[in-house]
């Protein structure tokens, strides 16, 4: 068969089935059902008007895609109420009236939305590649076309897919350069601040874009870090969210308030508060009150899930950091029970390296140690050797830090022979690709199961 002819036939669209409507308004009915936001995140970061059939049905997308995003509730009301703001189709205002009302009628209904969003992304690509290839066809019947230098540019075109944007060099200078002026004005740290001083100086602070990794032995204080950066970001107004995959949100409320109150800890648990303890409470709290801050304790989605989650927050919240607690029980993206956890891990820290990048945000994650280490005899501060089911974690993270505190090894004196107690601990930066690496003292309250500024 001649190059024509396949064209041709693969052009026809009579021969082919290019349009799902029942997809269409399977996934346009989750607007008024999907009570999830990561749910909702997805259809609108993959589906474009264009990958609809129907002009009524792309209106609906795009208004269903500005309410989401300035966090209007949709119901059928709200949808035809926007819908009829848009000037371009007030002629088909019918059929946008009688699409709303069928997907009402869907709406009781539960569709899978993941699937239905391949099945239309499909049809799209299916479509697109028809409208070439017949673009082709006719190019093809003009003789004086030549056939072989159009050849390469339509199979650039079937094959293209979104690789990124580049980034122009002045643009990029003059971020470099205010950046810079930033860390001139601000002791040489931008970025989001751990809430330890002499850690911010070593690290300059935690960048947008990178991953960071905070390893501990298990009881080590991994939790208790992750926490006092997400208390400092709440201070500093950074949007910050936490998802624990451990603690419930009332421990991690309860770990906050006692380390910006000093109440200990335990006295939450026991509910020993004293008339004292009540009026710190209501004063020292207030901020709490007003933050954007947000807590996830219950998420149980996979990676797909996670990035569209994440990909909300930054557009109704501009969440700057993301802090997960901790690596080893976020659920698995692996469905083959052949894949071991190192390779689970691997595909997870790249994912997360992925999601930062493309949301422009700061990831921190907890990462357990091998076991390995408590029998090691001699040296028991960590390295990156000993990060568990490590995998590629040392090489995706831009940075690893490392709780280490002598006394869980029952250890009472420092390397220079000094008595030391309990409240004695270590953050050592063990990897840092944009600068030093190091460590720094810091002290340890165990009644309140935070760190703090060590007192020198």
């Amino acid at each position: 068969m001649k190059i024509q002819e396949v064209a041709q036939s693969w052009a026809d669209e009579k021969n082919l089935n290019l349009s799902c409507p029942k997809s269409e308004l399977k996934v346009l009915s989750a607007f008024l059902l999907e009570k999830n936001d990561a749910q909702l995140s997805m259809i609108f970061d993959k589906l474009k008007e264009s990958d609809f059939t129907k002009p009524e049905h792309s209106l609906v997308l795009r208004v269903g895609k500005n309410c989401f995003k300035n966090s209007i509730v949709m119901c059928p009301e709200t949808l035809l109420f926007h819908c009829e703001k848009e000037d371009q189709l007030r002629a088909d205002m019918d059929k946008v009236k009688g699409l709303i009302a069928i997907l009402s009628e869907l709406k009781c209904v539960s569709f899978p939305t993941y699937d239905l969003v391949n099945i239309l992304l499909d049809y799209s690509f299916r479509r697109k590649t028809s409208k070439l290839l017949k673009d082709y066809s006719v190019f093809l019947k003009n003789k004086s076309n030549d056939a072989k230098k159009m050849l390469p540019e339509l199979i650039s075109e079937l094959c293209k897919r979104p690789q990124g944007n580049g980034v122009e060099l002045h643009e990029q200078l003059q971020e470099w350069l205010e950046n810079l002026d930033a860390k001139c004005k601000n002791d040489g740290i931008i970025g989001i601040r751990s809430g330890l001083a002499d850690l911010d100086r070593l690290t300059g602070g935690f960048r947008k874009k990178q991953l960071i990794v905070v390893g501990g032995a298990s009881g080590m204080g991994k939790s208790a870090l992750l926490l006092k950066i997400f208390f400092e970001s709440i201070k500093n107004g950074d949007t910050p969210v936490y998802f624990s995959f451990e603690m419930d949100s009332d421990e991690v409320l309860d770990r906050l308030v006692s380390m910006k109150t000093k109440i200990p800890h335990h006295n939450f648990h026991s509910g020993k508060l004293e008339d004292a303890h009540w009026e710190q409470l209501f004063h020292e709290t207030t901020f709490l009150q007003e933050t954007k801050g947000k807590i996830y304790d219950n998420f149980r989605g996979g990676l797909d899930e996670l990035s569209s989650c994440i990909r909300s927050l930054k557009i109704q919240r501009d969440v700057k950091v993301v802090i997960i607690d901790y690596l080893q029980i976020m659920p698995s993206p692996l469905q083959k029970k052949t894949f071991n956890k190192t390779e689970e891990i691997a595909l997870i820290t790249r994912e997360l390296k992925l999601i930062a990048s493309q949301n422009d945000i700061t990831i921190i994650v907890g990462s357990q140690l091998n076991r390995n280490i408590d029998n090691r005899t001699g040296e028991k501060r960590p390295t990156l050797a000993d990060l568990r089911d490590s995998g590629t974690i040392g090489q995706d993270a831009n940075m690893v830090l490392f709780i280490y505190r002598p006394a869980y090894y029952g250890i009472t004196c420092d390397d220079e022979g000094e008595v030391i107690d309990e409240t004695y601990a270590e953050v050592i930066l063990a990897k840092n690709r944009s600068g030093r690496i190091g460590k720094i003292p810091a002290f340890f309250d165990k009644n309140t199961v935070s760190f703090h500024n060590f007192a020198k």
